[in-house]
């Protein structure tokens, strides 16, 4: 591996596309790349023969992707439980949020303006879940199956004459259990067609890489392939231009290539930059390479790509360095849902869901289990966020998922690393791959030569990034014995090893390989303390990664909090089920029996709720990270005979809060979170009581303090000097509907989107944190309602719905534009409070 490693984000521009049809044209550079996205017609049914030009479609659906019809409302007649687009009968029950998959066709007509005679076609996808196949003018493309790596195809062969109408034609087929979690339905991110004259720079192939840097100086190496598609050899003029983030130009070079038709030619080109400038989380500078061909002046092809310059170092020694300095990763692993708007991979969630994760201390994000959107990797370069960049949760062995991606891992593994490492490796976010997360082979032979073979595929095509792996001991989960060390082989494949809740084996396991870098890739929120700290002390150990940053759809229950009675038996897991040696086939009837509705769909696990608002293991992480000086949570009331059962990634049920009317002089369990070495805590100016607080208390101060409205303060002081307060205050009772939009101007482009907060307040602008408040929303102008609803895990009943309930004081309503320019006026009403109203301004 080397340590110096850097990328760039490639965006595969080529040459000038004229479409009669509505397409988005976006220019780079003298080449273009179009947006496909627009005017597609859908059906969630499997009509015989859509793939037909002639199949007349005109009673479908229109819609504009991504499109996910999994967050849709259900319309099934038949069934007697449902609820907007959850289902008791689902297949995937807990596991994908009681939603539903089935089989989809998408079509599109379009036609190609003459001038684009003779050009080369590129139909790309930036991904599509899942099983996709794909037919121009009824001809079959070919079938992808991984529902989230892109993928690209040339039809030119398929496309008829320029000034005839074509279509294409997409059926997506996510039939059964097929994911742990909500992986949605359809075309869920974006789509692009790009034309190219014969001679042009193949899609996806440009790589560069400023493989060295040194004494203020960096060599930045650029390849990339060039294909001749037509019918006579080339001599191809190339040149190769780098631009600093003003537009300055800083290197240059040229050289010529023969191209041969039908024969493709390396492009190798080593620039050096005197005195550049570095990326890095806290600056993420950029520079531009703009690449050019031209074949004997009959034409150009020209692309732009932004790029960083930085280096990665990590050994056992002294840890993870950027550009020399040493970082501990504050991480989360994601998933790549976007909340209500269900896969749904619209440029503005993308980027929103960063900017909070970023504005809450994360410098890192592990992406589980599954490669992004193009368009977040670009995000996160951005805005400075380290990624590590994830292929597989499974690889030949089935994981509780019997439709799951291990039936087609044997055939399409090889393919899927090359369509995922050449679509990321430009992205100077990016710091590491990892190749799969809890498989369940890995302690065997059969899991050794499968880890082997991803690993020296990853190195051929990046060798400039450490390759890892989430590690677990999975075949001791189902033995009950421990195998972890049936793994060291494994693990020695590996550059970095992921450890996947297992920060009790840091220690003794760097006694037994020394040499061995270590991160926790998955780690319990409600042991953060113990995993930061060694995180932080132990310079092998170079960062944690929460379950989760952020909740999302599926996996519902992972962090549930509950109360239940003192004497009530203990509800049996499947995973108990296994460890007890019930028969499987007894376990397979318990998972498939339909499920009464209302239930809960959402993790729970997250930092932060579906809807981007903090939660309570965020504000203890906030004081773990120093991110603020002290934070207070207070304990909702328990009822007498009642006991909270908490899971691992679950919270206490605690809140930011001194609301809780109805409980006057009930002792609340309250606790202050600091670093400082002592905590007091006032109610309404009176003194509650003093605490030490230390390592050894995990930097908690727990009270019992006796409900009564008003204002409670905790203040933090360290040896006698005062380094924060924190204070809340009591609501009042509701009296309006507060709207406010995290952007009040946006842009009359579909990818855009205006998220709008939603609270219930008292007369002094206080949020009253009550739950159950319905809001009935009216929108009118330039834009839709794409998504609404809450952060509650349970409250199905809200989710794009029109009325939504409040959820601690809160609800969400997203806006999308429909393409114009004017205004967008959003009205929230509940009864006996003032209405909320809110206008959103779309220009350009």
């Amino acid at each position: 591996m080397k340590k110096n490693s850097s990328n760039l984000y490639l965006i595969a521009i080529i040459c000038t596309l004229t479409l009669s049809c509505s397409v988005r044209e976006k220019k780079d550079g003298t080449g273009s790349k179009h947006s496909f996205d627009s005017a597609w017609r859908f059906i969630k049914a499997d009509p015989a023969n859509a793939q037909d030009p002639d199949f007349d479609d005109s009673g479908w659906r229109s819609l504009d992707l991504p499109h996910d019809w999994s967050i849709e409302k259900l319309t099934d007649k038949n069934s007697d439980s449902l609820i907007g687009p959850f289902s008791g009968s689902s297949v995937g029950k807990t596991g994908t949020g009681f939603t539903v998959g089935g089989t989809g066709w998408y079509r599109k007509n379009f036609t190609l303006d003459r001038s684009s005679s003779n050009k080369i076609a590129y139909l790309q996808f930036d991904g599509v879940y899942m099983d996709a196949d794909v037919w121009v003018n009824g001809k079959h493309v070919g079938n992808h199956p991984n529902g989230y790596t892109s993928f690209w195809y040339d039809i030119s062969a398929y496309l008829n004459p320029a000034g005839q109408p074509n279509m294409v034609a997409i059926r997506v087929s996510n039939e059964g259990f097929t994911a742990r979690w909500y992986s949605g339905s359809g075309i869920y991110r974006h789509t692009w067609l790009t034309l190219a004259d014969p001679v042009h720079i193949a899609p996806k192939s440009v790589f560069v890489n400023p493989s060295v840097v040194d004494g203020g100086k960096a060599v930045v190496d650029i390849t990339a392939t060039l294909l001749n598609r037509g019918k006579e050899n080339k001599e191809v003029d190339c040149s190769v231009t780098i631009l600093d983030s003003s537009g300055q130009k800083v290197g240059y070079s040229r050289t010529n290539l023969q191209v041969s038709t039908g024969h493709p030619a390396a492009l190798r080109q080593s620039i050096e930059i005197e005195r550049p400038q570095l990326w890095s989380p806290d600056r993420p500078y950029r520079y531009t390479a703009l690449i050019a061909i031209n074949a004997e002046d009959e034409n150009e092809d020209r692309i732009e790509q932004a790029f960083g310059i930085r280096t990665i170092q990590i050994d056992a020694q002294s840890g993870f360095r950027i550009n020399g300095k040493k970082i501990k990763l504050k991480g989360g692993s994601i998933h790549h849902d976007n909340g209500l708007l269900g896969a749904v991979a619209l440029d503005r969630a993308e980027e929103r869901k960063i900017e909070l994760l970023k504005a809450n201390g994360y410098n890192a994000i592990r992406l589980s289990h599954n490669p992004s959107s193009p368009y977040l990797l670009e995000v996160c370069d951005r805005l400075g966020m380290l990624v590590i960049d994830e292929l597989y949760d499974v690889w030949e062995r089935e994981k509780f998922m019997p439709q799951g991606y291990h039936l087609f891992f044997r055939d399409h593994w090889e393919k899927d690393v090359e369509e995922w490492i050449s679509t990321n490796r430009n992205h100077p976010s990016v710091v590491m791959w990892s190749i799969g997360n809890e498989i369940m082979e890995a302690a065997d032979t059969s899991g050794f030569r499968i880890a082997q073979n991803l690993a020296a595929k990853v190195r051929s095509l990046d060798p400039s990034r450490p390759v890892t792996e989430g590690m677990n001991d999975m075949k001791g989960i189902f033995s009950g014995k421990d195998h972890w060390d049936e793994q060291a082989g494994h693990m020695g494949l590996l550059d970095v090893v992921g450890y996947n809740y297992k920060s009790h084996k840091y220690e003794s396991d760097h006694k037994k390989y020394p040499q061995r870098v270590m991160y926790g890739s998955e780690s319990y929120p409600l042991k953060a303390y113990q995993y930061w700290e060694k995180s932080d002390r132990l310079p092998y150990v170079i960062g944690d990664f929460v379950w989760t940053a952020m909740d999302y759809l599926g996996e519902a229950n992972a962090g549930n909090t509950k109360y239940v009675s003192i004497n009530a038996p203990k509800e049996k897991s499947i995973t108990d089920m296994v460890n007890e040696g019930v028969p499987m086939d007894v376990i397979a009837s318990f998972a498939a029996a339909p499920v009464k509705l209302p239930a809960v769909f959402v993790s729970g696990s997250g930092d932060l709720d579906i809807t981007g608002e903090k939660k309570p293991p965020m504000y203890y992480r906030d004081v773990l990270w120093d991110n603020s000086p002290v934070e207070m949570l207070v304990h909702a009331p328990i009822a007498d005979g009642m006991l909270e059962q908490t899971t691992d990634w679950g919270w206490p049920d605690e809140w930011p809060s001194w609301t809780w009317q109805g409980s006057e002089g009930k002792k609340l369990q309250v606790r202050v979170f600091t670093k400082g070495d002592r905590v007091k805590l006032e109610l309404n100016g009176k003194l509650i009581g003093e605490s030490p607080v230390s390592d050894r208390s995990e930097f908690i101060a727990a009270f019992q303090v006796p409900y009564q409205a008003g204002e409670l303060k905790a203040t933090a002081y360290s040896k006698g000097k005062e380094i924060g307060s924190r204070t809340l205050r009591s609501a009042g009772r509701p009296v309006a509907v507060r709207l406010t939009a995290d952007r009040s101007e946006i842009r009359p482009d579909r990818n855009d989107l205006s998220f709008i907060k939603v609270e219930v307040v008292d007369q002094n602008g206080l949020l009253v944190p009550t739950d159950g408040i319905k809001f009935k929303f009216s929108l009118s102008g330039e834009g839709e309602l794409a998504a609404t609803g809450n952060g509650n895990p349970v409250d199905m009943e809200s989710v794009n719905s029109t009325t939504v309930a409040s959820w601690k004081g809160r609800a969400q309503a997203i806006i999308r534009p429909n393409g114009k320019k004017g205004l967008v006026t959003l009205k929230a009403s509940a009864d006996n409070i003032s209405e909320g109203r809110i206008q959103i301004l779309i220009k350009e």
